[in-house]
């Protein structure tokens, strides 16, 4: 008996014939294909699966066989699906713990606090940089509320705000305060608080990240205070852009010295300040610094500011680079006081250069004029010679004058020279410069013209100088022509004294002079003033702006060496066209009785002078003579041997002095140039008197050369005969010597 199969018994118990023997396998096939299709809609998903059993309700028509078949392989499928979705739920639980884990080491290892705490504001969790920065140990968290980690004038309001934040206010999220740490130390803090909710939605505390500010404030102070220290440097700092070349900032020294505002200067580039740049000039000079070529560039420039007016600057500029910008930096020095004190170097350089330059002429002037006065000594003895031996005709009297004539003009402006370099003899005294001033202007009202009105405006209690009154005359007389001359059209001269003190600060600023007390002198006109060119050679012997024969150009080179000589010193200022006013300084004397009232002056001159020059004639004396100049050496003998002395020389100092040594009877007097090669006159008449103690000495030179006293004075026990000289003069002054004696 055949064997029914399940599937074959419930489709006959529903009515249904049994599927032929050759249809059984093909519906097998079909129940497992089956199978397998619930299995993979189980292992694919949930969605796979529901589209299934849809589809299998729309399918009634299953013969029992089927269902049956279809039933086992839904049992293996169950358990199948079953055994992925506990592995899958273990895969995901190990993913979330392994999530958990490294969330949990990200934040114990991040470099803010986190804290997290209950609706009363105490700790429920903080990681341990938190627990660092606030000096706790982990377990004093449950203990650790706002009051632990907030500094006591921060707990009301920290506290305030947690418990609006509870109650759903809206409340600040970041905010900064001052934290405590656990051995009482405080610290700037910066928090971000929000609040945290359950599953329900409900409030159950808040999250804080908590960040230490110590450093950040300490590199805030460092970065305000360079910002500071910029803005406030004595240097204008320009920042522009690259492209645009407009203003990124500009410190608070360029804001002032321009005259503007930062907002003013937002939208201005440097050529808006450079007048005289233009915008080629200036790609010209930062093409270097575009190009890598060079890191900064210098020039000089001026700055045009607000108000029109310019200073000058040097640029340093270069390209510098911050994060993925840059900015051309421009460190601006106004060089203003630098211009000036160089224009005030370059003046004072060259006054020292006019100065030496006048010392220069002054010995060169002074070396001339004393071998100029040897050659008019033998030209103007030997023509009053000529005049004496020769008719007083037109044939020999009229040319002989003429020669005369010529040589005391030549002899005058060889005093003018001596007087220029320094060298003349001078007679100083104690001199009130006031009463000069008074008793020589009286003179110039006579001398000056009617047009030229005189004022006079005296220091009543003025100090007295050391001064050779001639010579304080004599450079009044040629100050009040010069002053004279440029005034042609009248104005008003004046004359003004007073004490001066020169102190660190004027000689600093005046070359040639020296600091001490002084009396002042100033003489002003208000004649056509002169140019800075002339105020720079008005010194210098023989320059003159005159026209030809209204002048020799030395008047002022006099009142230059008058001054220098009695180590004064003068300065000049002119504004044209409002005149000029020389400033004379003469040292002033402690006391008044500094010296005698009367001058020094050789003892000669108070001996009655001979009327004639026979009465100046030899009485049987020798004379020793001392000239390096052979002419003159030769018409001194002539001259002395001719009124009867008996006359010993030499053609140098040392052979004199030999002929002194040889000379076994008595000398009478040594007649000697001053200055001479090999031995002066003082030392050769040192060197005589040891050999004739009672000999007398009579000095004879065109200039003192500083060789007589320390500043060319004469002694008191000093003769003196000025070169050029005439024969009657050499013969009184050489028998006034030997009275003397």
């Amino acid at each position: 008996m055949e064997r029914t199969s399940p599937e074959t018994a419930i489709l006959a118990t529903e009515g249904r014939p049994p599927p032929p023997a050759r249809n059984r396998a093909r519906r097998d096939l079909w129940v497992l294909s089956l199978g397998v299709l619930v299995l993979w809609s189980l292992l694919a998903s949930n969605d796979s699966f529901e589209r299934f059993c849809e589809w299998a309700r729309a399918h009634e028509s299953w013969h029992a066989d089927d269902m049956l078949g279809c039933a086992s392989v839904l049992t293996i499928a169950v358990s199948v699906f079953a055994a992925r979705r506990w592995t899958d739920g273990r895969r995901e639980a190990d993913a979330r713990r392994h999530a958990e884990m490294r969330l949990h080491d990200i934040v114990e290892n991040i470099p803010e606090g986190v804290l997290r705490d209950d609706l009363d504001g105490r700790a429920v969790f903080a990681n341990n940089r938190l627990l660092e920065m606030f000096g706790l140990d982990r377990t004093q968290l449950p203990d650790v509320t706002i009051e632990t980690y907030v500094a006591p004038e921060w707990h009301d309001r920290l506290l305030e705000r947690h418990k609006r934040r509870m109650r759903g206010e809206t409340v600040e999220t970041r905010f900064e305060y001052a934290g405590l740490r656990q051995d009482g130390t405080q610290f700037p803090a910066e928090a971000e608080v929000v609040a945290v909710f359950d599953a329900a939605g409900q409030r159950i505390g808040t999250q804080s990240i908590i960040r230490d500010l110590t450093e950040s404030k300490r590199t805030e102070a460092r970065g305000t205070w360079l910002a500071e220290l910029i803005d406030k440097s004595l240097n204008e700092i320009y920042a522009f852009d690259p492209e645009t070349l407009r203003f990124e900032y500009v410190s608070e020294e360029g804001r002032r010295n321009l005259g503007y505002t930062a907002e003013n200067l937002r939208g201005m580039t440097p050529l808006d300040l450079k007048p005289d740049v233009d915008a080629e000039t200036f790609a010209q000079l930062v093409r270097p610094l575009r190009r890598g070529t060079q890191d900064r560039v210098v020039f000089e420039t001026e700055h045009l500011r607000s108000d029109g007016t310019r200073y000058p600057v040097r640029v340093h500029l270069q390209l510098t680079e911050h994060g993925t910008r840059s900015s051309f930096v421009a460190l601006i020095i106004d060089i203003t006081d630098e211009r000036r004190a160089a224009a005030e170097r370059e003046e004072l350089e060259n006054s020292l250069r006019q100065a030496q330059k006048m010392e220069a002429v002054g010995r060169l002037a002074g070396g001339v004029a004393h071998d100029f006065n040897n050659l008019l000594t033998v030209i103007s003895v030997c023509g009053q010679m000529l005049r004496r031996r020769l008719p007083s005709d037109e044939r020999y009297g009229v040319p002989l004058d003429r020669i005369l004539e010529a040589s005391e003009r030549a002899a005058r402006l060889t005093s003018q020279l001596l007087s220029f370099s320094r060298q003349q003899v001078i007679q100083p005294r104690t001199v009130d410069l006031g009463a000069s001033v008074r008793a020589t202007v009286s003179l110039f009202e006579r001398v000056l013209g009617e047009n030229i009105r005189l004022v006079t405006e005296l220091a009543p209690d003025l100090g007295h100088v050391v001064a050779d009154p001639g010579q304080v005359d004599q450079l009044l007389m040629n100050l009040a022509v010069n002053a004279r001359d440029s005034m042609s059209a009248g104005g008003t001269l004046t004359f003004a004294t007073r004490n001066f003190e020169m102190d660190a600060e004027f000689v600093a600023t005046h070359p040639g002079s020296r600091a001490g007390r002084y009396v002042l002198l100033s003489v002003s006109d208000t004649g056509h003033g002169m140019s800075p060119d002339v105020v720079s050679r008005v010194f210098e012997p023989f320059y003159t702006t005159k026209t030809e024969g209204k002048g020799t150009g030395l008047g002022l080179a006099m009142v230059y060496g008058i001054v220098k000589q009695h180590d004064g010193y003068i300065d000049v200022v002119s504004s044209p066209p409002d005149g000029s006013s020389f400033l004379v300084y003469v040292p002033r004397l402690d006391t008044v009785g500094g010296m005698p009232d009367t001058a020094v002056s050789d003892p000669l001159s108070a001996l009655e002078p001979e009327r004639t020059a026979a009465q100046a004639r030899c009485v049987n004396e020798t004379v020793l003579v001392a000239e390096d100049e052979r002419p003159l050496r030769e018409l001194v003998v002539e001259i002395l041997t001719e009124a009867g002395y008996t006359v010993l020389h030499g053609a140098s100092p040392h052979d004199t002095l030999d002929a002194a040594r040889t000379h076994d009877s008595r000398i009478d007097l040594l007649v000697t140039d001053v200055v001479m090669p090999g031995l002066s006159g003082p030392e050769l008449a040192k060197e005589v008197r040891g050999l004739h103690p009672d000999i007398g000495v009579l000095f004879m030179s065109g200039y003192s050369g500083h060789l007589l006293s320390k500043q060319g004075v004469l002694g008191p026990d000093v003769a003196f005969l000025t070169k050029p000289f005439a024969a009657e003069e050499l013969l009184r002054r050489v028998r006034q010597a030997i009275r003397v004696v």
